[in-house]
């Protein structure tokens, strides 16, 4: 595995390991979780699935065009630039040991020159879970970004879906989080 890829995967477990250490967690059922898109590729999906999704709107692997090459646990795709209006997104693939499986997605989605709708994407998270608009776990704040995280239990969760929303960001994740780290 890379360098690169094993940083983006530890600081992804960090970071869900740092949020799943909060009290008060939206729970939902796995399957909503897994149904829930980045980029339109869900934990529902197959790797070659969500691979080939990627490759289809544009997303870049660096030198692996088709999924055959791809012979790590991970894989950064980018598409965009952070120069152009629509920004850079850059979005990790996780699969199991197995391969057959994936474990998690993650999306940094950088748009410095064109604001994010961030209503909008909190919006999405509260319709596809069913999150009441005035809880406050799924919120906007007054800077015009927000946050909104759902797990499938309140302790020791295995599916996750998160999202942080700032005018000109967006992060996002899907993961089953026993399964990822089992992926080490």
């Amino acid at each position: 595995m890379k360098l690169a890829t094993r940083i983006l995967l530890v600081t992804t477990f960090i970071l869900l390991a740092a949020a799943s250490a909060r009290a008060a967690e939206i729970v939902r059922d796995p399957g909503l979780i897994e149904t829930m898109p980045v980029q339109g590729v869900t934990l529902a999906m197959t790797p070659k699935e969500a691979f080939d999704h990627l490759i289809a709107k544009g997303y870049r692997a660096g030198d692996i065009t088709t999924f055959e090459q791809w012979d790590t646990g991970g894989l950064n795709l980018v598409l965009g630039d952070f120069s152009a209006p629509e920004g850079r997104s850059e979005i990790s693939l996780s699969r199991a040991r197995t391969g057959d499986r994936l474990v998690n997605i993650s999306e940094t989605f950088n748009r410095p020159q064109e604001r994010f709708d961030t209503n909008g994407e909190i919006g999405a998270m509260r319709d596809h879970f069913g999150i009441a608009a005035d809880d406050p776990k799924c919120r906007l704040n007054d800077a015009g970004g927000g946050t909104c995280r759902v797990a499938d239990a309140a302790e020791n969760a295995n599916h996750a879906y998160g999202l942080t929303a700032l005018p000109t960001m967006i992060l996002r994740y899907a993961t089953r989080n026993k399964e990822l780290k089992d992926s080490f």
